[in-house]
């Protein structure tokens, strides 16, 4: 009875959607709607369409001038409610109703894309911009402006959510963060998506000695997150769970990412914050599959997890990854189909990785002439590797004591 009535209701659903696209095109001689979506429940992607549509803006304006854009919200959820508030400041969104819901999926189903608008993803907007304006960032970040920022009542009130850490806006501080399961089988609608992302994920008490370090460094330590699966255990004063902190809030993850010294943790979404407002991060446990991502901004050091095959345990070189095409692979079924894993890096690793970094804030970090040598190989491989249109401007920095300690990938 179940399935009968979730049949009808999707028959109802696309038959409304298909009256509503009738509409679409008898208007269209006189106005050309186009809708765009705005993923809510993905903190990178709604954080990076918000921007991105605003400096897609000189390219509609050179598109026929009758085309009408609707922008509306892909859900009633939000993974951060200050988002959708500051993005309302900028953007004209709409809220998600029945009407908009069914005309947009009945459109994505049937692939009437005259009546979608698409923008290009970061990479390649990155790719479009530093062509176009001859502009390449020199520092952290991407190339390409930022139009979001906080009013004075938001910083305010996250300065306030600051101090309630002992902490004031003349502190330093590095956020943290380990990517897990939690976040997404708690609110995304798709738990399959979760699955197939699972290899990104690792434990957060992995971190826990690359947090020390850095307080004995004298920095504060935020190890940020809405949705965890574990405490970071430690009685350390300066290393703040903040995701499991009774004064957490939306606008303060926003805050405090944006404001910290470095970002030190997984390349999911919350690390996109500090990639648009320029701050220096260092990714750890970074997946092997999608390394030319990380020739699109500029890092500090990083390190990367290896790929191993299941049967014979041998783990693979950069040139072995390539010609076995196990680049751009995202899913983790994909990658388990062909018989590999990647693993974690160990706790040293992401340790001395720290430590390198402390080294580079602090304007203590040098190269041997055999490690310049060894990057520039690293490098070398991943040009040769990928098309020229999937690679960025920027050269891949890897921490040079993980590099040196596996030779084998470059080998």
């Amino acid at each position: 009875m179940k399935n009968i009535i979730k049949k009808i209701s999707l028959l109802l659903g696309y038959f409304l959607g298909l009256l509503c696209t009738v509409v679409l095109f008898i208007l269209r001689p006189f106005l050309h709607i186009k809708f765009f979506h705005i993923d809510t429940m993905n903190f990178g992607r709604f954080i990076d369409q918000i921007n991105l549509y605003q400096n897609h803006k000189h390219i509609r304006d050179a598109e026929n001038k009758s085309f009408f854009y609707i922008l509306v919200f892909d859900n009633k959820n939000f993974c951060n409610l200050a988002l959708k508030k500051i993005s309302r400041r900028y953007l004209n969104v709409y809220d998600q109703n029945i009407f908009l819901y069914w005309t947009i999926k009945f459109l994505k189903f049937f692939k009437i894309e005259s009546h979608l608008y698409k923008i290009m993803n970061p990479f390649e907007y990155e790719t479009y911009y530093t062509k176009k304006y001859n502009n390449i960032n020199k520092d952290w970040g991407w190339s390409y402006p930022i139009h979001l920022n906080l009013t004075k009542e938001e910083t305010k009130s996250s300065l306030e959510i600051l101090e309630k850490f002992n902490l004031n806006k003349n502190d330093k501080w590095i956020c943290i963060h380990n990517r897990d399961q939690v976040f997404k089988k708690k609110t995304y609608l798709n738990p399959k998506d979760e699955i197939e992302h699972s290899y990104r994920n690792f434990d957060i008490n992995l971190m826990l000695d690359a947090a020390e370090h850095f307080a004995s460094l004298g920095y504060f330590v935020f190890r940020m997150g809405r949705e965890q699966e574990k405490c970071l255990k430690t009685k350390n004063k300066k290393i703040i769970d903040y995701a499991f902190s009774e004064h957490k809030s939306a606008l303060a993850d926003i805050y405090f990412l944006k404001n910290c010294t470095a970002y030190f943790g997984s390349n999911s979404g919350i690390s996109t914050p500090c990639i648009l407002f320029k701050r220096p991060i260092s990714h750890i446990n970074y997946a092997t599959t999608t390394l030319n991502h990380l020739t699109y901004y500029k890092t500090l050091p990083c390190i990367i997890k290896r790929i191993r095959c299941k049967n014979s345990g041998n783990k693979l070189s950069i040139r072995e990854i390539l010609e076995k095409n196990l680049i751009k692979i995202v899913k983790n079924s994909e990658i388990v189909k062909k018989g590999y894993e990647l693993i974690d890096n160990e706790k040293v690793d992401i340790k001395e990785l720290a430590v390198e970094v402390g080294n580079y804030l602090d304007g203590r970090y040098t190269y041997s002439k055999e490690e310049k040598n060894n990057l520039e190989r690293f490098n070398d491989l991943i040009i040769k590797g990928y098309e020229k249109k999937n690679l960025g401007m920027k050269k891949i920095i890897i921490g040079k004591n993980f590099l040196s300690k596996n030779l084998d990938l470059i080998n």
